[in-house]
């Protein structure tokens, strides 16, 4: 970019650029459609501001290399981590651990425990004192169940599958 300026300035927290060893840049100039330069210093690709530059200064932001569509793709791949693959089961038994299993490894709701017949009950509520009010009302553990829509079974409680299509 020698006797050039950029066409645009990115000043932001961190510019991620995918090169081995380097760290998050902080500073990002563009020439026509090319990254001309790039800079650890917030400041550092100053000297290529002209008149006709055009300077974004987004110290929250962040730029990420340019995958082929980052606002869906990782998205969904996220949403999908907990999808449970019974397409896979062979009969109902094992249609049935697919579930548990991945219950039990889900953030969301613990595994259904399939002796059960109810829910166990709540603990005892504690008693409310003048610091601390009297507990809400805790509903008992909702039964999982599978409910497939596109793609695997996606387990939910019951209630968080009413009233969608089937």
């Amino acid at each position: 970019m020698t006797g050039h300026g950029a066409d645009l300035l990115i000043r932001v927290g961190a510019v991620h650029t995918l090169m081995p060893g380097q760290a998050p840049q902080r500073a990002l100039a563009v020439r026509g459609d090319r990254i001309a330069a790039v800079s650890a210093d917030l400041h550092g690709l100053d000297h290529l501001v002209t008149e006709k530059t055009e300077v974004h200064d987004l110290p929250g932001a962040t730029v990420l290399p340019a995958f082929d569509d980052t606002h869906t793709h990782l998205i969904l791949a996220g949403l999908g981590a907990h999808d449970v693959p019974v397409h896979r089961a062979r009969n109902i038994p094992e249609f049935l651990d697919r579930g548990a299993g991945n219950c039990a490894t889900s953030p969301h709701r613990p595994a259904p425990d399939p002796q059960a017949s109810t829910a166990p009950p709540p603990p005892p509520p504690r008693p409310p004192s003048p610091t601390r009010p009297a507990p809400a009302p805790v509903p008992a553990p909702a039964r999982v169940v599978g409910r497939r829509g596109r793609g695997p079974v996606r387990w939910c409680a019951p209630e968080a599958c009413r009233g969608r299509r089937r």
